[in-house]
């Protein structure tokens, strides 16, 4: 974002002539449009900080992806964010082979249109979900708006037994689910065995595993929990979304707005020991 020709704009303009109230528009690479209301009288300079830039973002905290307020996909990477083809509604799965996956935003039975992306554009397969996640084989598990969860193997979908209404897998291979059972916090949490869902203690409504089979979740609170040793440890923050790529770093979108008024939550990747703030905003998060 270029903010600096808006300032000389500002200051260029003869006392005389500016109104006693203006907006100052901000226009994002997603669409979005912030007004903020000032006096230009009273602007002697604007500054913009959002945090680290992405081109600050180290190496091993893989490649970021989300979803903003306004559907727009945008993908991570040291120019910034790109904004990729195409329209979600909802979520975005990468997988560690960095195959990725939307859900669209057009409705189908069993939620929202699945989409694969190509390298230049997104192709849909069959099939609805409400929420997705892919395997070490860059293949789909989704749960869908009955919350029935599928894995797809080749081109068919394998239904599964039980109910969710999350879903999130590992580079090693392991697949977790946030239930639909009612639990203090949301709901229950879950591993497949490879025949049923085991469960665990703790509740969540939004979970994401790391490589090393171990899931990182968001309870009813926005609270951030992570699985280590068979039991959880909180960290510090609140969250909408998590995810967690095959280097093991996890990233959210925020609890607070990434911008005054804005739908979008501010985006964070997870340094060892805090929430590091990144240019950017949205609603779901995804990570290679």
């Amino acid at each position: 974002m270029q903010l600096r020709p808006l300032v000389f704009a500002l200051l260029a303009l003869a006392p005389a002539t500016l109104p006693a109230l203006a907006d100052v528009v901000i226009r994002l690479r997603d669409g979005t449009v912030h007004r903020v209301p000032v006096n230009p009288r009273d602007v002697a300079g604007i500054e913009f900080t959002t945090g680290a830039a992405l081109a600050g973002i180290p190496a091993n905290a893989g490649q970021p992806w989300v979803i903003t307020s306004e559907a727009a996909i945008l993908r991570g990477d040291p120019r910034g964010w790109q904004r990729m083809p195409g329209e979600s509604s909802w979520d975005v799965a990468v997988g560690a082979d960095g195959s990725a996956w939307v859900l669209g935003s057009n409705r189908v039975p069993g939620g929202w249109g699945i989409w694969r992306f190509t390298g230049g554009n997104w192709v849909q397969i069959d099939g609805g979900a409400v929420s997705i996640t892919v395997d070490s084989r860059g293949e789909p598990w989704v749960v869908n708006s009955d919350g029935r969860i599928y894995q797809r193997r080749g081109a068919q979908w394998r239904e599964l037994p039980g109910r969710a209404r999350d879903i999130g897998a590992g580079a090693d291979g392991s697949v977790w689910v946030v239930g639909t059972d009612n639990a203090a916090g949301g709901h229950s949490i879950y591993r497949w065995n490879g025949t049923e869902w085991a469960q665990i203690d703790g509740a969540a409504v939004r979970i994401a595993v790391g490589p090393d089979g171990n899931p990182w979740v968001v309870n009813a609170e926005g609270r951030i929990y992570r699985r280590q040793n068979n039991a959880w440890t909180e960290l510090p923050g609140r969250a909408r979304d998590i995810a967690v790529g095959v280097g093991g770093t996890a990233w959210i979108i925020g609890a607070e707005p990434a911008q005054p008024g804005s739908r979008d939550g501010g985006v964070h990747y997870w340094n060892g020991s805090t929430w590091v703030r990144v240019e950017g905003g949205g609603i779901a998060v995804a990570v290679r």
